[in-house]
């Protein structure tokens, strides 16, 4: 994987996705089908095609290397994993307090895990295809206050400038082996941080001025191309929704008749 942030590596992807043509709205609508439908019937096959099927689209559909997921899936797995582990572990009184697990939040946990995941997964299939500014415009269709689609789309854009400026400041830091040892590591780290402020706001600034220059008066205008809904594109995604129930019911059937014999 190329050494670059994961935000780089999504708006990069995201638009060049040959799903990059499909209509926003659509695919928008049938992920978060897809999501209440995963959520909803709440079983760890479905869980798993989710993943699975999240995976295909990011690797086969929008053309992201199998490394470059997999990393892109390291911080939300991060997060899974410190989440179902508190719902793991229970805590007694009886005897003094005590820490311990069972079988039933043990499950209980991975079940979470399997229905983060696959959520993740999905939404990663949505982002990875559709660029920021056309899930913006996804949301102002829906009537989502013009304020909070702005916003969203600052903060995304302005991830890159912090971003960016980190990585060029850890650069700089270690060609002049600021990262030599851990007591140099930390004081080059509390140095790069308190100067990133500064830097970041001059940058922000700057891009605020080169906004002005090009007629901002307050609101965020993009420029949105018409993306005609096609016939098999829409027969592709209901087939993908239609799938996971069916796979409940063909794994219920397996499973019932593997307890028969």
């Amino acid at each position: 994987m190329k050494k670059r942030d994961h935000v780089y590596t999504i708006d990069d992807y995201a638009y060049r996705s040959p799903f990059r043509s499909w209509n926003p709205a659509l695919k928008a609508g049938t992920a978060m089908l897809v999501l209440v439908m995963g959520i909803g019937i709440s079983d760890p096959a479905v869980s798993c095609w989710m993943v699975f099927t999240g995976g295909l689209i990011a690797v086969l559909g929008c053309r992201v290397p199998v490394w470059d997921y997999l990393e892109l899936l390291k911080i939300p797995l991060l997060f899974i994993l410190l989440g179902c582990a508190a719902i793991a572990v229970e805590i007694g009184l009886e005897g003094g307090l005590r820490l311990y697990l069972s079988r039933e939040s043990v499950t209980e946990a991975c079940h979470v895990a399997l229905r983060t995941l696959g959520a993740v997964s999905v939404l990663y299939g949505l982002v990875l295809s559709t660029p920021v500014h056309e899930i913006a415009a996804v949301l102002r269709q829906l009537h989502v206050p013009k304020v909070v689609t702005e916003l969203m789309i600052l903060i995304y854009r302005y991830i890159f400038l912090l971003v960016e400026a980190q990585h060029t400041m850890r650069q700089a830091a270690e060609s002049r082996l600021g990262y030599c040892d851990f007591r140099t590591s930390c004081r080059t780290f509390g140095n790069s941080m308190s100067s990133l402020l500064l830097v970041s706001m001059r940058k922000a600034s700057r891009y605020y001025d080169a906004m002005l220059s090009r007629g901002y008066d307050g609101e965020l205008l993009f420029w949105e191309e018409e993306k005609v809904v096609k016939a098999w594109q829409v027969l592709c995604l209901a087939a993908y929704a239609v799938s996971l129930p069916l796979v409940k019911m063909i794994f219920s059937m397996l499973m019932g008749g593997h307890l028969t014999g």
